[in-house]
């Protein structure tokens, strides 16, 4: 809370220390600083800090006769929406003229964002909090923006009827059942928390939901009814001195230990975690408030008060310069890019807090407004330097802002753009088979797959050879994918006779099945995209019957290396269960990113699993990409192939079928699992 204007309201310096706490756990997190796993949950103190003083605003206020509904609103809205509207006009601006990697999704971002549903915005898209493959958007941390601002509007309304419910007489509000009240929903709120998480699973619906993360706000707003700002006085006893010290300093050690230890999905998290920590910034927030506390001013100083007061500004745009300005596959903090990627952050918060967050806490709209209505309009449009200045300013920011929201120039990167799309045209030469799937059939087709039954003693597909078999047993195949497999049909990365069609109808795959879409998983779908294994199931249960080719496991080894379960190999084993006795081929993964979920440590771990499980399964081949995919063949991000590399992919998965199971000639048998190029 910046220094009030108004002499009736008590400066809490201590406060603005834990929004700087906050915010910049906040920051760190985002930034990949592995010492601070648990910076994310300086959301969560934000939320506990932001209920105790909205609240204690609204109750002080309406115990002076002075509180209106529309004054509050009005104040949010003018503290809240113009700070946020310039990081957006400027985003979009910025992606307007220069386009760097956004996807489509920024116009809707930016106006869910601007009318504070965001949230639920990006629940029903799917966007994962937790095991995002793309680049993230640059305006996804505007969801907790959206819950506060939802609080702002339902809360007050709900705390004067709650108020009116506990009255007793004289007109005077109890307010220690008051805050029990309130600790009563807080409680409804953690619950229903808990029953919608399911361990194992993307927790984002729990993450974002107003309804489940309600409960920090409400902890706070509960201590602003038993702990209201203006009823704290000095002197007070030492001992009590003291155990307000205590309080706080012990709040602040838990506080870091969380901050330290805790990692995005921990199922303690939501499972009381969150509960917890509210509870303890309330105790923190109370230690802080009191006017006898020693830790305030020390957690007050100076520094921390200038980053708290901007606080608010650096949440608004840390996460936009972390994202534009970090290459595709980078994890990690960099010695150069990241120091400044937090000094322009910084820079832009004191820019927007001196040329427009300050005037208009200080009244700049209103005395814009008189000056509008009285006798001397005319002096507004005075050419004096600082208006030439803000004019230039606004409409270098105006004019592509309002072309890229008009969809003018706002576009992904040409490299991997349409990699999360589902395939479900119909590839040329082909016939529209099921939804979510192309069939191609080049050829009269056949569903007669020369392939033997599987056996304990033998492999289904160990027919001898005299050199590399050419030709596939499999005549009809089923390929399930993500978006690695994408570029290997249509006519955006490669010429009809490279693509995998004709490449599977080149070896002898002449019926083919495709189930593409990207970011999914085996286990997980997201946004559009639906499971692997329910993919698989659909094929199953209409009675299929001939060859598989599973290129997945990307987005697998980004869930588990998040803590989503199960780990991998159940999740290649619920493929394997679906496939039964059929000859299936996995393709195996290689990226060159270093670190993160979709690193080379995760990728290789999957690898591993896939050879583990093949010893298990006669039926099972691998196809070794990892070994013959060559750096050149990467896009940016490390992962997705350019379109030599998806040209080579085709020609490789379909010569890789043709010798993992080949059609039968003369010769020596092949054995082992894995094939090689």
């Amino acid at each position: 809370m910046p220094e009030p204007l108004k002499a009736d309201r008590r400066y809490m310096p201590g406060l603005d220390g834990l929004r700087a706490v906050a915010v910049l756990g906040v920051v760190a997190y985002h930034l990949g600083i592995g010492a601070l796993p648990g910076g994310f949950l300086g959301v969560s103190v934000f939320f506990t800090l932001s209920g105790y003083l909205i609240s204690d605003l609204i109750l002080g206020r309406t115990a002076a006769g002075e509180f209106t509904l529309r004054s509050f609103w009005m104040a949010r809205a003018r503290r809240l929406l113009p700070a946020m509207l310039l990081m957006l006009v400027a985003l979009m601006a910025w992606v307007t003229v220069l386009g760097p990697r956004q996807n489509s999704d920024l116009r809707a971002a930016a106006g869910t964002s601007s009318i504070y549903i965001n949230n639920w915005w990006q629940v029903f898209r799917k966007i994962s909090y937790f095991a995002q493959f793309d680049t993230p958007g640059a305006l996804n941390h505007l969801w907790s923006l959206a819950i506060e601002e939802q609080f702002y509007i339902v809360w007050p309304l709900l705390l004067l009827v709650l108020a009116r419910f506990v009255r007793e007489s004289h007109q005077r509000v109890t307010r220690p059942r008051l805050g029990l009240c309130i600790l009563g929903l807080a409680t409804l709120s953690t619950v229903l928390m808990a029953v919608l998480f399911h361990p194992g699973s993307d927790p984002t619906r729990v993450y974002y939901g107003t309804d489940t993360r309600a409960s920090e706000l409400l902890v706070g707003a509960a201590l602003a009814a038993v702990w209201p700002s203006e009823h704290l006085r000095l002197p007070v006893r030492a001992g009590a001195r003291n155990m307000i010290d205590a309080a706080g300093a012990i709040g602040l050690l838990v506080i870091a230990i969380m901050f330290l230890t805790l990692g995005d999905t921990a199922s303690f998290l939501y499972r009381g975690g969150f509960a917890l920590l509210s509870l303890t910034t309330a105790v923190v927030v109370a230690s802080l408030a009191h006017p006898a506390s020693r830790i305030g001013p020390l957690l007050g100083c100076r520094p921390m008060r200038w980053v708290g007061a901007r606080s608010y500004g650096i949440y608004l745009w840390h996460f936009p310069v972390i994202i534009l300005s970090t290459p595709d596959g980078s994890v990690g903090p960099h010695p150069v890019r990241t120091p400044l990627q937090i000094l322009v952050s910084f820079c832009l918060a004191a820019l927007s807090w001196r040329f427009v967050e300050d005037p208009i806490r200080r009244g700049a709209i209103g005395r814009l407004r008189e000056q509008w209505l009285g006798p001397h309009r005319a002096r507004l449009f005075d050419p004096s330097p600082g208006r030439v200045v803000a004019v230039c300013v606004a409409s270098l920011l105006l004019i592509p802002a309002v072309a890229g929201a008009a969809g003018v120039g706002v576009r992904g990167d040409s490299e991997t753009a349409g990699l999360e799309l589902e395939i479900t045209e119909t590839v040329d030469g082909g016939q529209q088979g099921e939804p979510g799937t192309t069939d191609v059939t080049p050829g009269k087709p056949t569903t007669t797959v020369l392939v033997t039954t599987p056996s304990d003693s033998t492999r289904p597909t160990d027919p001898v050879v005299s050199e590399r078999s050419t030709t596939t047993a499999c005549t009809e195949i089923v390929h399930i994918g993500d978006s690695t497999s994408t570029g290997l049909i249509g006519k955006k990365y490669l010429r009809t006779a490279d693509a995998i069609p004709a490449q599977y109808t080149r070896v002898g795959a002449v019926l083919q099945h495709y189930e593409i879409a990207g970011g999914r998983s085996i286990n997980e779908g997201y946004r559009k995209a639906r499971p692997a294994k329910r993919s698989a199931e659909t094929w199953q249960k209409k009675g299929f019957s001939g060859c598989w080719v599973l290129a997945l496991g990307t987005m697998d080894s980004a869930a588990v290396g998040k803590g989503i379960k199960p780990g991998i190999r159940a999740r290649i084993k619920m493929m394997m269960d679906i496939v039964g006795d059929d000859p299936v081929m996995w393709v195996n993964l290689k990226g060159r990113r270093s670190g993160g979920p979709w690193g080379a440590q995760s990728l290789a771990a999957w690898n591993s699993a896939l050879a583990e499980t093949c010893a298990e399964h006669p039926n099972m081949r691998i196809y070794d990409w990892a070994d013959d995919v060559k750096p050149s063949w990467y896009i940016s991000d490390g992962i997705h192939q350019n379109s030599e590399g998806y040209k080579y992919r085709a020609r490789f998965i379909a010569d890789a079928l043709a010798q993992a199971f080949p059609a039968a000639t003369p010769g020596t048998p092949i054995h082992g699992c894995v094939i090689r190029i």
